[in-house]
């Protein structure tokens, strides 16, 4: 199974919003859509999309699924990927998703580090670093003692957009 990790994009501070409603940015959105782009041009087939019930995430979600053609039934907005939430309720949402090739799971920051951190065997928390709208692909493999991952790449909005301005139209 490959699991793509990817943080939110840059949000709104402040202003009118209660946390879990703050909205992209006009650069987040533009940095997302750049961002998903460079996803298709990956060849990603995601057939299950995670994301914090955030809107935020659900924002960065939406736009992932367009650019990915994942369909509305296969997106999710789920409360173990809240801010805050644990490794282990995310773990439980992953294995209750079954044997799927490919998933994408949006959330935040330190959320991710610590599930990366639980896939990738680290006895800390500071294995990767996701600045907004980052992506991460983990290889995972089941073993008798449980799931391990290798971390096949890790780029930044700026990296995924630049391979869709590469790509041939």
């Amino acid at each position: 199974m490959r699991i793509y990790l990817v943080r939110h994009g840059s949000a709104v501070r402040g202003g009118p919003y209660a946390e879990a409603d703050r909205p992209l940015t006009v650069e987040g959105t533009a940095a997302v859509r750049g961002a998903a782009r460079g996803l298709a041009q990956l060849g990603l087939k995601p057939r299950a999309l995670l994301t914090s019930p955030a809107r935020r995430c659900r924002d960065t979600a939406a736009l992932l699924a367009v650019a990915l053609g994942i369909p509305a039934g296969a997106v999710r907005a789920v409360d173990a990927l809240a801010s805050g939430c644990s490794p282990s309720d995310v773990l439980a949402e992953l294995a209750g998703l079954g044997a799927q090739d490919e998933v994408l799971v949006v959330g935040h920051e330190p959320d991710l580090t610590a599930l990366g951190s639980v896939f990738l065997a680290t006895s800390g928390p500071a294995v990767l670093r996701f600045r907004p709208g980052s992506c991460a692909c983990l290889e995972v493999e089941e073993t008798p003692a449980g799931r391990r991952a290798s971390l096949l790449w890790l780029l930044t909005p700026e990296e995924l957009a630049h391979r869709s301005l590469d790509a041939p139209e």
